[in-house]
């Protein structure tokens, strides 16, 4: 007999599916807060597991997607029509991702107000030296 660690958030579902597979599974129910960081964590597992290479991938990963956020904005009380609203606005004011604009570098003035954004997170924006 094989048992694996998973600590991970699964579709609800997937309880009857080990019982009619004979496999057992240890449960236990998250707290709102670990619920969130949980759903977190599975938004970027989904986001990962998606084949750019393969169609059927990016279907199938981008309905777990959405699954996700749909959960994520369940637990915040937040309606479709509101993410649609900010998403508009948004749009509107900063555009799409369809372009492919990636930027390589950033450089700022020292008294850009942007300076303490970027350095507060140096793990995304690594700040090079001259």
């Amino acid at each position: 007999m094989a048992t694996f660690q998973f600590n991970k958030l699964v579709r609800d579902g997937l309880e009857d599916m080990y019982v009619e597979l004979n496999q057992t599974a240890t449960y236990r129910t998250l707290s709102s807060e670990e619920l969130a960081t949980a759903l977190k964590d599975k938004l970027i597992e989904e986001a990962q597991e998606i084949d750019v290479r393969d169609r059927k991938s990016v279907l199938g990963e981008l309905a777990d997607v959405l699954q996700v956020v749909e959960d994520i904005a369940k637990t915040y009380t937040i309606s479709s029509a509101e993410i649609d609203t900010v998403k508009q606005e948004k749009f509107k004011k900063k555009g799409g991702f369809s372009k492919g604009l990636f930027v390589e570098k950033l450089t700022l003035t020292d008294n850009d107000e942007w300076n303490d954004y970027y350095r507060k997170s140096p793990d995304i924006f690594k700040e090079l030296s001259e």
